[in-house]
């Protein structure tokens, strides 16, 4: 949450501050998520289940060493340059309105997925996923919901590069939706850099890394929206994955990255 407006500087520097170590923390939760994977091609069919420790530590390593500083923080500079990513904010031309936040975050997506020249079953997919709330749904919660709105988060897959173990979904997760200090506030600016533009940058700067990697599982990085309101765009595609029974192994959750205080104003 964003209580007040400051200039997109001043939040940028609070919220990339720490960042760096907790991005090689998310990197290695995504590179180490699958017990065996290839460096640079899937391993020959019959050969060992479990790639080497060593091989294991350079991957992490070579990725930890491939995060940008400076797309990091390019990243968060442009999402808090739109005045409120607000879910209920109207969608149209008007900068700093939620739908050219998520489109540009969708174009970065596919821009960052590129350099890793993957075809085929490896190419990496980036789409709108539409969920859309409607008042009278929602009972007591009818108040975050003052109208008929579509929350839409941005998917990106990178697929496993071995067949068998690429059914194995390894998710990281922010959300792009701001907010000001009252909740149904949808137009007063809420840059949002810290919460969570900070996150969002990670999985923008995560797809362009891991994309360079021939992983053997699946990564799956998700902005969501809805969030200010109650986790509702997270919720949603939760639901739709339990139904067929998707084989998630792990969720790596990226909240306010960076921040220098943890709840209750504790050292992060």
């Amino acid at each position: 949450m964003t209580t007040k407006a400051e200039p997109g500087s001043s939040l940028r520097r609070r919220a990339v501050g720490n960042r760096a170590p907790w991005l090689c923390l998310a990197l290695a939760g995504a590179v180490c998520a699958s017990p065996c994977f290839a460096a640079a091609e899937p391993p020959p069919p019959g050969e060992g289940e479990f790639a080497p420790q060593d091989l294991v530590e350079q991957t992490v390593r070579r990725a930890a060493e491939s995060v940008s500083d400076r797309s990091l923080g390019a990243y968060v500079d442009q999402l808090a340059s739109y005045t409120t990513r607000h879910t209920l904010s109207k969608e149209g031309p008007r900068a700093g309105e939620i739908g050219q936040a998520r489109t540009w975050i969708l174009e970065t997506f596919k821009r960052a997925t590129r350099g890793g020249r993957r075809e085929g079953d490896l190419a990496p997919t980036i789409t709108f996923e539409t969920h859309k709330f409607r008042p009278e749904e929602f009972g007591l919660e009818t108040s975050r919901w003052l109208f008929e709105v579509n929350v839409i988060n941005v998917v990106c897959v990178i697929p496993g590069a071995m067949p068998e173990a690429r059914d194995r979904l390894y998710y990281a997760i922010a959300h792009y939706d701001s907010r000001a200090s009252e909740r149904m506030d949808a137009e007063s600016a809420a840059p949002g850099a810290n919460d969570d533009a900070s996150g969002v940058a990670v999985l923008l700067e995560l797809a362009r890394v891991l994309a360079r990697e021939r992983l053997d599982a699946t990564v799956v990085l998700m902005a969501t929206a809805g969030e200010e309101q109650g986790l509702y765009g997270a919720r949603r595609h939760a639901a739709s994955r339990a139904e067929p029974g998707a084989d998630i192994r792990a969720v790596l959750s990226n909240g306010a990255v960076g921040a220098p205080a943890g709840q209750g104003g504790g050292s992060a």
